[in-house]
């Protein structure tokens, strides 16, 4: 037995730094694997580089906030920030402008715009997250510019029907114009999230359209359920004390009544050491913490119900 003992301890000794070891370079590495990287380039002289990354993503408020930059070439470029012409951008954001107009020889700034991001938070960790981004950037016709348009002989960008849904200004406000053609460079990264998502073809080169999916990193999702895992096994274990303590004829042992009381305020702290973790309600909390929770109060109900029981009999008999 002493051999085997000490055998068990040796292999936890080692066991424990090896997975500490393994841990800190699988997270050292994990930029590489939850990071996106998406480029489309066209032809065209006349264009817009549209540089789009990624800087914040709240599933909990389905936001996703991204920052665009812009780098013109050929005639519609004065320099490589400046137009030569008005420019507009349109943008499926969720609030605020949906599109941004920079008059001929203003300076183009860049745009932090928020899209929404769909999914059920509700599933943490394992919850998945989609985001659609569309951008269009177009300029004044030329011809429509020279002589006037009735309202009837107006046209309008060629934009999909999916995103003149999404478009709360609808396309019968937008002006005659022509469309520029759009390289783009998107990236993201994240801690704690997972980027995957692709370019999306369309009918027209001057639309960009890039679909998202957001998941929590396989690091998140590995601790958050060791987290459910440890609040269970101590809640088990407490209940386990309490029901051997209250079974025996022996004088009470308070000791799993002071764990149930700091569990019953420690819990909560555990539960919040997960990264991103969503606010109480989540189907994790019902697998392992809110379980966990009312394990150890009843434990805690349970001694101390036992110990009034208990403290009571000497009383009746030395009445007696």
């Amino acid at each position: 037995m002493s051999n085997r003992g000490a055998l068990t301890r040796a292999l936890f000794i080692h066991l424990v730094p090896a997975m500490y070891v393994g841990s800190l370079i699988y997270a050292y590495s994990e930029r590489e694997r939850r990071s996106l990287s998406l480029r489309e380039e066209v032809q065209d002289k006349d264009q817009v580089h549209l540089s789009v990354r990624i800087v914040d993503a709240n599933p909990t408020a389905s936001e996703i906030r991204a920052r665009l930059s812009f780098r013109l070439s050929g005639k519609i470029a004065r320099d490589a920030v400046t137009p030569s012409a008005d420019v507009r951008v349109i943008l499926n954001s969720a609030r605020g402008p949906q599109y941004f107009d920079f008059p001929k020889g203003r300076r183009i700034n860049p745009i932090v715009a928020v899209f929404s991001l769909d999914g059920n938070v509700n599933r943490y960790p394992i919850d998945r997250h989609r985001a659609d981004i569309w951008v269009i950037m177009t300029t004044p016709n030329r011809a429509s510019q020279s002589q006037p348009r009735p309202s009837d002989a107006a046209t309008e960008p060629n934009i999909p029907a999916e995103m003149s849904g999404k478009l709360e200004l609808g396309t019968a406000k937008l002006e005659s114009s022509e469309q520029i053609p759009l390289s783009l460079d998107l990236s993201a990264s994240i801690p704690g999230l997972k980027f995957s998502g692709t370019i999306n073809e369309t009918q027209a080169r001057e639309i960009d359209h890039v679909d998202l999916i957001v998941r929590r990193t396989n690091s998140v999702i590995a601790f958050s359920f060791l987290s459910m895992l440890l609040m269970m096994a101590l809640a088990i274990t407490v209940l386990l004390m309490a029901v051997r303590t209250t079974a025996s004829d022996r004088d009470l042992d308070l000791l799993p009544l002071s764990l149930s009381i700091t569990l019953i305020f420690g819990l909560p702290a555990l539960r919040n050491t997960q990264p991103g973790v969503p606010p109480l309600g989540a189907i994790s909390d019902y697998i392992s913490f809110i379980w966990a929770e009312n394990i150890v109060a009843v434990s805690a109900i349970v001694i101390m119900g036992t110990w009034l029981v208990r403290s009571r009999r000497p009383m009746g008999s030395g009445a007696n």
